[in-house]
């Protein structure tokens, strides 16, 4: 029986469902939404469902989707419903998408809880941009950008031929 370890290998990065983080996407997307609402009456409020959000953000980076809350949620409610996997994605990416809202959303959770609304908005602003590309049109920017990082750190790994 396959390994459900999010550890990879070179030769093949581990894979999950796509309809996953799609469903984990559209929950980032409810709770970021209400981070904004509550902003408009209440910072030290947004700064705690922020935090909260945060801190799945950091599960889904360190430990990737399978465990990630709302992945767990997904795997254990959702998918039995549904019918077998069509597409698979790989799980590198993924985390990385996460590390990028965990920034985001420490960003905004800083601002949120220092007074600074104008902060606080804008990169929860951006953290629902890109839940909401990726639950609604499955565009993920973070799994975007990721190649990009990768190969900047290969290069800056390799030692320099003069």
């Amino acid at each position: 029986m396959p390994s459900t370890s999010t550890r990879t290998s070179a030769a093949a990065p581990a894979m999950v469902d796509v309809r996953g983080p799609r469903f984990a996407a559209w929950v980032t997307t409810v709770v970021i939404v209400a981070t904004l609402i509550a902003a408009t009456f209440s910072l030290p409020a947004a700064a705690v469902v922020l935090a909260v959000q945060a801190v799945v953000f950091a599960i889904g980076a360190w430990r990737g989707p399978r465990e990630h809350p709302h992945g767990l949620v997904f795997s254990r409610l959702v998918l039995p419903r549904l019918g077998p996997v069509t597409e698979k994605e790989p799980v590198p990416p993924l985390k990385f998408a996460q590390l990028v809202g965990f920034v985001f959303a420490v960003a905004g959770v800083a601002g949120f809880a220092a007074g600074i609304q104008l902060l606080g908005s804008i990169a929860t602003g951006f953290a629902l941009v890109a839940a909401f590309l990726n639950a609604a049109f499955g565009i993920c920017l973070g799994c975007q950008i990721y190649p990009l990082v990768v190969r900047i750190r290969k290069s800056s790994r390799t030692p320099s031929t003069a």
